[in-house]
């Protein structure tokens, strides 16, 4: 189980890298007038 959570916790970093990285090409701002990251948050 503490292997799946290092994952997990990798993956989530991860994924957090590739919004904020998302974030700066503006690509984001187009996603959630469509309303689909909303849901993220």
């Amino acid at each position: 189980m503490l292997i799946v959570g290092n994952l997990l916790n990798s993956a989530t970093l991860i994924l957090l890298f590739f919004c904020i990285e998302i974030s700066h090409s503006g690509v984001i701002d187009r996603i959630n007038s469509k309303g689909v990251i909303a849901n993220f948050k």
